[in-house]
């Protein structure tokens, strides 16, 4: 069997099964999260977007990012939303051996403290998965918001996505500069709509996965 095929079969089960990408909930409630920052701009607009309405949402941190803007870390934390670890240096579980994964995400665990943990790319391979298990709860997401596509159709495709929200999804966004042409536009959109349809976004906390 292709070892690369092998590797995405393990990991669909992780996701599937070991980790959390879907959240039970008794309202209205979805869970707007958003990865690879935080950096200058782009941060602040989304916090900004996500005040308009009351919403929170859970901001899953690069490493070496939030060690070069802790004051984005703190703003994040004061206006009520999470944070999570998205390890330091943005690797892949498939690009690097297991030690080397796992160490870089506790790198990023000395500077965030956070039991939140997001892989990039939703990539973990069964041993990643077995060490980081014991101290993290893995969050993966239901829906994508294509915020990383820079073509109009990738991005018409995140705006159609909004018909299969459900209560309880987990959405995927992100907030780095490289990608913020697709968030300034998809984001608020979504926003208006949950509005529109009575949903409210809830930050992911300990209590919320109790």
């Amino acid at each position: 069997m292709n070892t690369h095929f092998f590797k995405r079969i393990i990991n669909r089960i992780l996701m599937r099964y070991f980790s959390v990408g879907q959240i039970a909930t008794k309202d209205r409630s979805v869970y707007l999260t958003f990865d690879d920052g935080p950096e200058e701009g782009i941060t602040q607009f989304i916090l900004d977007e996500l005040d308009k309405y009351g919403f929170k949402g859970t901001f899953f941190c690069k490493g070496s990012c939030a060690e070069k803007n802790p004051h984005l870390v703190k703003e994040i934390i004061s206006r009520g939303h999470s944070i999570g670890n998205h390890t330091y240096e943005h690797i892949l579980a498939y690009d690097r051996n297991g030690q080397s994964y796992v160490q870089d995400v506790y790198r990023a665990d000395h500077i965030l403290h956070t039991i939140l943990f997001r892989p990039p790319n939703g990539c973990l391979t069964l041993y990643t998965w077995w060490k980081l298990r014991k101290k993290f709860r893995i969050i993966y997401w239901t829906i994508g918001s294509c915020d990383w596509c820079k073509d109009e159709a990738g991005q018409t495709r995140g705006i159609s996505s909004l018909k299969h929200i459900h209560a309880g999804n987990i959405i995927l966004f992100h907030f780095s500069k490289e990608l913020q042409e697709g968030t300034k536009k998809i984001l608020p959109q979504y926003l208006q709509w949950l509005v529109e349809n009575k949903y409210t976004s809830k930050a992911i906390t300990n209590t919320i996965l109790s």
